[in-house]
């Protein structure tokens, strides 16, 4: 009981000083790795998600007034980093370790990339267009 809670709780404490190491193995391959377009795709995910964070924190410290503004932000900041990743995971082609082809770098189809982005365009707009839709509506109360 004792012996194997105090064994876990060190293997634990092991595991999370490790983390800084593994954090900066992880960024290295990262730059090492990916491609410069999908950096830019992936960066763009951390703003989307920054942003979001963001406008959660204003609604609870500052105001609560336009509360339909606050959901369509939110949705919509929400709605396009889906996309973005939904669009990352389209345009890039990765063949993992169990796969049939060895290919450990993701690689840009052009034809998959231009019918992507088309949806991924299109899906922003449908988006937009109904957050705007949304924050027009008048109060029912």
């Amino acid at each position: 009981g004792i012996i194997q809670y105090q064994t876990g709780a060190m293997n634990y404490l092991h595991e999370v000083k490790r983390l800084p190491a593994i954090a900066k193995e992880i960024w290295v391959q990262f730059h090492e790795k990916t491609p410069k377009r999908l950096k830019l795709i992936d960066y763009f995910i951390i703003f989307l998600a920054f942003l979001t964070i963001l406008q959660l924190i204003y609604y609870t410290l500052i105001g609560r007034h336009p509360f339909e503004a606050l959901l369509a932000g939110v949705f919509t900041s929400l709605g396009t980093m889906i996309f973005t990743i939904a669009l990352r995971l389209h345009i890039t082609e990765f063949r993992g370790p169990g796969s049939k082809e060895k290919k450990e770098e993701p690689e840009f189809d052009p034809k998959l990339s231009k019918s992507a982005l088309a949806e991924y365009i299109i899906a922003c707009m449908l988006l937009y267009l109904t957050a705007l839709n949304y924050m027009r509506q008048p109060n029912s109360y």
